[in-house]
């Protein structure tokens, strides 16, 4: 609030909300505060968005940025939210700055863009095409909800001060710009209902699904010391649901030793996640490696693919691959020996398959030197091609997890196929009875 500001006026605003005048074609236009109590003024480039309530409902007809334009949240303290609302037709381009102190939401049913010119420095930000009840935003029941099938486009730069959330939701998702946040939550959540928890460790989950589900990471997304998560939901099984990691991600364990956390959940029923690109949760710094989540019903890693959970002074992290049923293969499968081994010198990798059926098949030779291999099968485990473990390395088979005993399962060696390992030490099996 400004110093100045006279009281009557508040209580003005407060009651009966304010309608923001005319501005310049690079702002915010039709700007109306329907609950919570602030001020809406502009200078020339410039408009500042003064929130003197804990949380702010404004309408407004359009909220666009211009390349040359600034938009200033100015708010009570880094916990405040303000939530805009588009009513209007228009997609929202944001193509100049937008500052705050707190967190700001941005809930446009027609798409939301930050184009490459685009400079975001908040507390927080939530960029939304569903829906949120006003009701449920004042009760901080975070529930986004909707039919919309536009898109979110981030080309720009995002930032969120230290242990910030960016959360972006919507059918459709695609980054292809640079989102940063230390210690703090980056998310994407592609659904037509989704669940936002800010309330201690903070959580998103897509309730429900959509016919066209997508996250495009194809950018920059950093957050050190804290969590990368995306999440998709398909709506049944002729729906489309994937994600689709291009990009750089990167979420270190800190000097001071707060591991970072890096999951891609596709959807575990009829979703797909393709893996490439750098995936990085590894301690250069001191600390243990955090962890890495890849998970769908179906999974593909290209073979270029780079994941990093090593720790320069402390322990290795760990992989996680979690499909239905999962092939180790030098073509037509769904990751390549080769890369399996070569990301293998990086850190731990468990693969396991927990679906109907949940068969693991080694149709391509592996071999590394140092961490563990994980064959996690809730049904089969087929060895068709050589394992070989040298130095520090070494392999387990967990099988037969659909039931308590195991029975029914097995995991079987080709003839002529060998798994050497260093020492019997480095070896483990649970459950049903080896067939060779």
């Amino acid at each position: 609030m400004y110093p100045n500001t006279p009281k009557f006026l508040v209580c003005f605003l407060c009651t009966f909300g304010m309608t923001s005048p005319s501005f310049s074609d690079g702002l915010p236009k039709g700007g109306e505060i329907v609950n919570g109590s602030g001020v809406i003024t502009t200078s020339g480039n410039t408009m500042d968005i003064t929130q003197i309530s804990q949380k702010l409902v404004t309408h407004w007809q359009d909220f666009s940025i211009g390349k040359n334009n600034t938009v200033n949240f100015i708010q009570p303290s880094p916990s405040s939210i303000a939530l805009n609302k588009v009513l209007g037709n228009n997609v929202s381009m944001i193509q100049g700055a937008l500052n705050a102190n707190g967190q700001v939401f941005l809930v446009n049913p027609n798409g939301v863009t930050f184009t490459p010119d685009a400079r975001i420095n908040v507390g927080g930000l939530v960029a939304s095409t569903q829906n949120i009840d006003t009701q449920d935003f004042l009760a901080s029941n975070y529930i986004f909800e909707g039919q919309s099938t536009n898109v979110i486009v981030n080309q720009g730069n995002i930032t969120a001060t230290q242990g910030g959330t960016v959360a972006l939701i919507a059918a459709k998702i695609i980054n292809q710009g640079t989102i940063s946040s230390q210690s703090g939550n980056i998310m994407m959540g592609a659904g037509n209902k989704v669940t936002l928890d800010l309330g201690g460790p903070v959580k998103l989950e897509v309730e429900e699904g959509a016919i066209t589900t997508l996250i495009e990471q194809g950018g920059a997304v950093h957050a050190n010391g804290g969590m990368v998560y995306l999440t998709t939901k398909a709506v049944h099984e002729l729906a489309t649901s994937v994600i689709n990691h291009t990009g750089i991600t990167v979420a270190q364990t800190l000097s001071t030793g707060e591991q970072g956390e890096i999951v891609l959940l596709g959807d575990m029923d009829y979703g797909t996640t393709k893996v490439a690109g750098v995936i990085d949760a590894s301690a250069p710094n001191g600390g243990n490696g955090g962890f890495i989540e890849t998970s769908a019903a179906n999974i593909k890693i290209a073979n270029d693919t780079q994941i990093n959970t090593k720790s320069k002074q402390g322990e290795n992290g760990t992989w996680l691959i979690d499909p239905t049923d999962f092939t180790v293969s030098a073509s037509g499968g769904d990751i390549s020996g080769t890369a399996l081994s070569s990301n293998l010198a990086s850190g731990n990798v468990q693969i396991q398959t927990t679906g109907v059926g949940g068969n693991l098949y080694v149709n391509d030779t592996v071999s590394w030197s140092a961490n563990k291999l994980t064959l996690t099968a809730n049904n089969n485990i087929e060895i068709n091609s050589n394992i070989v473990a040298t130095g520090l390395g070494s392999l387990a088979f967990e099988y037969g997890l659909d039931s308590a005993s195991g029975l029914g399962s097995a995991y079987t060696i080709a003839s002529g196929v060998d798994v050497l390992i260093p020492k019997a030490a480095n070896l483990t099996w649970k459950k049903a009875v080896l067939e060779r």
